[in-house]
């Protein structure tokens, strides 16, 4: 027959955020009509508790030359109410700058706070975004000649309206 409870201490009684922490029984005290008592110490491992998102869409945009896209309207889903814990990075990226319809996006979406330790995020699968094409000007460039009863040639374009620092060698023939 057992007489009392073993009690604990160690770091473990106090625990709440994710780590590992000790567990020290404390024996003194026990008594047992045909045994001893010693103690060997456990440990309490605190897992990060698993994060989602939900209601994540990639925000279309025109063609930058960039990989980046935002995203918007991404909400944590079990999350504890009242932990500081949000989403501090909004982004992905697309494999491919050029422009396109239901661009597949990898989300690079991270958490903030003071709690943000405490969680793990799995990132939103499924995200497209559309990258629209910009538009250029093409404006005949003013030519002028001396007669000489010949037709002109060459005539040349202007081309306006390139971004990210692309030039006329971003085109190519159709």
């Amino acid at each position: 027959m057992l007489f009392r409870s073993a009690t604990y201490t160690g770091t473990a009684t106090t625990a709440t955020q994710v780590g590992e922490y000790v567990i020290t029984p404390n024996v003194a005290g026990l008594w047992a009509q045909n045994y001893t008592f010693s103690s060997a110490n456990g440990t309490l491992t605190i897992d990060p508790r698993p994060l989602s998102v939900s209601g994540a869409t990639a925000t279309g945009r025109a063609y930058n030359g960039g990989l980046t896209v935002a995203i918007t309207g991404a909400t944590l889903v079990n999350r504890i109410v009242g932990d500081d814990v949000s989403l501090a990075t909004l982004t992905g990226t697309v494999a491919s700058a050029d422009a396109g319809e239901g661009k597949p996006v990898a989300t690079s979406l991270t958490l903030t706070g003071t709690k943000a330790g405490n969680y793990a995020l799995s990132q939103p699968t499924g995200v497209t975004v559309t990258i629209a094409k910009v538009a250029l000007t093409v404006t005949a460039a003013n030519k002028s000649k001396v007669y000489d009863g010949s037709v002109y040639s060459p005539f040349t374009p202007i081309i306006a309206g390139f971004v990210n620092g692309e030039t006329e060698s971003a085109l190519r023939d159709a």
